[in-house]
């Protein structure tokens, strides 16, 4: 029997690392490169996410250049048709570490900075889909547990009632591990959670 459990073990060790374990199946997609055009002198960043917006573009939030805005001039949001054709791009000079964005009921896009640096970052900011600011929650490159600052926000998620959860801890060893919830106009509702491996705890 120990033999048996050894012998599973090994085997399933060896499915974990095969790399091509999950790359042998039929594909139905292909893959199309230079599919959408980038901003002249551009090349492409990391991208943290790609939405469909309510106007049927595509909208591309990413990194300006390598895996930083920090100092940077290139946008930070691309918006595309279905064509792959660059329809509006923004958010330039704006972000250090764009991390998590979102859209809520009403079409507006909120997106999280989650490093602090040049005097700005650990913000979360609500804008129309031309890139017009509407909204600022926390402060301007400060950090702590309050309820007025952020501490490296990462994802937005948006309730149906227009209701804003942001979740916050980037590194599990520092910092806060919490969801804060907003209502449609940015005033805090509830915090959700503490660093922790208890029920209720992250």
């Amino acid at each position: 029997m120990r033999f048996l459990l050894v012998l599973t073990a090994t085997v399933l060790c060896a499915q974990v690392n095969d790399p091509y374990l999950n790359n042998n199946l039929p594909n139905p997609y292909r893959t199309l490169r230079n599919w959408a055009e980038l901003p002249a002198g551009m090349t492409w960043p990391a991208i943290t996410g790609a939405l469909e917006g309510p106007d049927g573009n595509l909208y591309v939030l990413g990194r300006c250049n390598e895996n930083s805005c920090a100092g940077r001039k290139e946008p930070a949001v691309l918006v595309y048709d279905s064509a792959g054709k660059l329809v509006k791009a923004w958010g330039s000079g704006l972000f250090n570490f764009p991390h998590g964005f979102a859209f809520d009921p009403d079409g507006s896009l909120w997106i999280s900075d989650a490093q602090i640096g040049d005097g700005k970052g650990n913000q979360v900011f609500k804008f129309t889909r031309d890139g017009k600011l509407l909204l600022t929650l926390g402060k301007a490159g400060a950090t702590g547990a309050g309820t007025d600052v952020f501490d490296q926000p990462t994802s937005i998620a948006i309730a149906a009632d227009g209701s804003v959860f942001v979740s916050e801890g980037h590194s599990p060893n520092y910092g806060n591990s919490r969801i804060l919830k907003f209502s449609k106009d940015g005033k805090l509702l509830k915090v959700i959670g503490k660093k922790g491996r208890n029920p209720g705890e992250f």
